[in-house]
């Protein structure tokens, strides 16, 4: 189920950020799939990571712009991820990818 798929990298996220030492800036969530798809799970996900006491930068909302935020963890579409680093990578929605 995909709240299981939201909720298991929003834990991930929080333990590389609160025992690995990595700083959230340092980590990339790419949302896969349509357009629709991949903002509708990534908009879960930032919620999730909020109630963990962590920001996300949706990279499609605001000032699209600005890639990599200090203090957040960056989740994008893979449009938007391709040509830039972290040092923790990770992919939502992979059964999307024959689909678009």
């Amino acid at each position: 189920e995909k709240k299981d798929e939201v909720e298991y990298i929003a834990e991930e996220v929080e333990k590389d950020v609160k025992e690995q030492d990595l700083d959230p800036e340092q980590i990339l969530v790419i949302c896969l799939g349509s357009p629709a798809t991949g903002k509708e799970t990534g908009n879960k996900l930032h919620k999730s990571l909020e109630e963990k006491g962590l920001s996300g930068n949706r990279v499609w909302k605001g000032n699209a712009s600005v890639f990599k935020r200090d203090d957040e963890v960056t989740l994008s579409r893979i449009n938007r991820a391709k040509g830039n680093e972290a040092a923790m990578v990770y992919l939502m929605n992979l059964e999307e990818i024959g689909l678009v």
